[in-house]
């Protein structure tokens, strides 16, 4: 296994337990929560997909390289389509 796909293994965990604190915090204030961890396939290694220049790789790592610049500029932050898909998970959380 090389070593980023054992990191993104490894991660896995840790966004769970912030995406749960964070979680708790917002609702025990009242707010509606929207599962963008699900839009994202965090948990979904097993699912393989195609996606140009990274050839096959797991459903989230797609979803992640294709919706942020992580994988293009050690940039987590969202891409405009990122942006969307995140926008368009909170209006069907909201809806």
């Amino acid at each position: 296994m090389r070593t980023g796909q054992a990191t993104a293994i490894a991660s896995v965990p840790v966004v769970d337990v912030f995406n749960a604190w964070e979680r708790g915090v917002y609702l025990a204030g009242g707010f509606k929560v929207a599962d963008v961890s699900a839009t994202f396939a965090t948990h979904d290694f097993a699912t393989k997909v195609t996606l140009d220049p990274y050839g096959t790789i797991p459903l989230n790592v797609a979803r992640i390289c294709a919706w942020t610049y992580q994988c293009s500029h050690d940039d987590g932050h969202a891409t405009p389509a990122g942006y969307q898909q995140i926008a368009d998970t909170f209006l069907r959380a909201f809806c």
